[in-house]
């Protein structure tokens, strides 16, 4: 198996042998080919957000910005053709894979394919990573196989110009937790804590005035255990119906010291 080298790869484009589509000269390297973002990517959810396509031409500058911990799947600009006697690798290019992207998924690319190529990505870096419409993002590989293959590709990527729905339901349900959204755990906590004080405040206040236990306890009274020891509080004189009476004006508030 040999690989090409630019002035082959550009050889088997020109003799039709092998197809890409666009072809762009200045995407040629020494002994492969970059091959540039589609405008349609796909973004995982994050925190209380769906997962969602984001077209990257209604976007500012054409550009979107790849959060820490998010899951993104994105497409090639390029469709490729590949003869029974070709075989392709490809991945993402090593400024991506230097600030955090890492590349799900395989990387070879069977002889017979046809269509545009799909990869998903996890940002496990830092820091924001921009992801501009057009932008060189993928590096393929081309070999030339010692013998044509029997068969050519056949799977369920074949002739693929979008994201195929098990890509799709992939990247959009898979929920993460942003890197970045950890340092704000601390805070979040001690929010918590703080919304938990207050409730407990409202609906349990501290108590402003003692109880009759601790009044009777602070004036060193004691409970009654015999009736009879209230005996003394009235003298003969006095008249049980007024000493009612009274106590009845002053459950009512009309007092009025008699």
């Amino acid at each position: 198996m040999t690989v090409l080298s630019d002035t082959s790869i550009k050889k088997a484009v020109l003799s039709g042998e092998l197809s890409i589509l666009p072809f762009h000269d200045d995407a040629l390297q020494p002994a492969s080919y970059d091959m540039r973002l589609y405008w349609k990517i796909l973004i995982s959810p994050m925190r209380h957000e769906n997962g969602r396509t984001v077209d990257l031409r209604k976007e500012p500058n054409h550009t979107f910005f790849v959060e820490p911990g998010r899951f993104v799947g994105i497409l090639t600009e390029e469709k490729i053709s590949l003869p029974l006697s070709m075989v392709g690798r490809f991945g993402l290019r090593s400024e991506f894979t230097r600030h955090g992207l890492v590349a799900f998924g395989g990387i070879q690319i069977d002889p017979g394919f046809k269509g545009r190529l799909a990869i998903s990505l996890f940002h496990a870096g830092p820091e924001l990573i921009p992801l501009k419409l057009g932008r060189k993002m993928f590096t393929v590989e081309f070999n030339q196989l010692a013998d044509q293959a029997s068969k050519g590709y056949d799977g369920p990527f074949q002739n693929q110009s979008t994201f195929h729905k098990m890509q799709k339901d992939f990247i959009l349900n898979a929920h993460t937790t942003s890197l970045a959204e950890i340092n704000t755990l601390p805070s979040e906590i001690a929010s918590i804590q703080h919304r938990l004080t207050m409730h407990e405040t409202f609906y349990h206040p501290k108590r402003e005035f003692p109880s009759i236990s601790e009044l009777a306890k602070a004036q060193g009274v004691s409970p009654i255990n015999d009736i009879t020891e209230l005996s003394g509080l009235l003298s003969e004189e006095d008249d049980i119906d007024t000493f009612l009476e009274t106590v009845q004006k002053w459950r009512r508030g009309n007092n009025n010291d008699e």
